[in-house]
């Protein structure tokens, strides 16, 4: 079966050894209450399963689907306060108090789909928050002359939102893929490394890197438009 076909009407996606599997709430379920040699293929499905589907199971007090989708967001929810100015301890309470909140809120989205922007904007709020505080116990006043309302302006939380979409997009790709791209853009401080030192590291032909990269390129581009359409 090809991978993103559909069987019995749901998506298929390829897990990490490449096999093309059906992710429904079912075949989720009977992992589960299977014998333990299946936790690990329980997961593997968890991963694989829509925002919305993850909620469901959430909702029926499913803890491995919670850490799972804990596990999904938690770098997107961190990366807002820290962008914002924010220390890192202070980041790291935001996010789990957003993380608690979610969990109030759960029973109460509109659309399960939308769990996304739901932690996007309560990490923004309470960061907001966390930053004017610190201007008034600084100056005793609201805001410091000239500083900035906002700290975390619609573009700043577009450019997180792609930043973390691509990371997700590369960890879902498989060889040669996410190695090499890997080591030609997560590497060295963003010096992109000589061919010869690429092909020592990965076995690939020196000739074979460029033409490799561009394909695995086009897919990163084409998962990662899937993913913020």
């Amino acid at each position: 079966m090809d991978p993103g076909a559909t069987a019995a009407g749901y998506p298929t996606r390829l897990t990490e050894d490449g096999e093309a599997v059906s992710v429904t709430m079912a075949n989720v379920g009977s992992a589960r209450t299977e014998a333990p040699r299946n936790r690990c293929r329980r997961r593997e499905l968890l991963r694989l399963m829509s925002d919305a589907d993850l909620v469901s199971l959430c909702l029926s007090g499913d803890d491995d689907a919670w850490k799972t989708l804990v596990d999904r967001f938690q770098r997107l929810v961190i990366s807002i306060p820290l962008a914002g100015g924010l220390p890192f301890d202070d980041a790291a309470e935001i996010a789990q108090i957003t993380f608690v909140r979610l969990i109030d809120h759960l029973s109460n989205l509109e659309n399960t789909d939308a769990v996304r922007v739901w932690l996007l904007t309560t990490a923004r709020r309470l960061t907001i928050d966390e930053y004017r505080k610190k201007q008034r116990r600084r100056q005793a006043a609201p805001l410091i002359e000239g500083a900035a309302e906002d700290p975390l302006p619609d573009a700043a939380i577009e450019h997180l939102e792609d930043v973390e979409s691509i990371r997700t997009a590369l960890e879902s790709m498989g060889e040669p893929c996410r190695p090499l791209l890997k080591i030609l853009y997560y590497g060295r401080g963003g010096d992109i490394p000589a061919y010869t030192e690429v092909s020592r590291q990965l076995g690939l032909p020196v000739g074979s890197i460029g033409p490799t990269r561009g394909r695995c390129l086009a897919k990163l581009l084409q998962i990662f438009r899937k993913e913020r359409p």
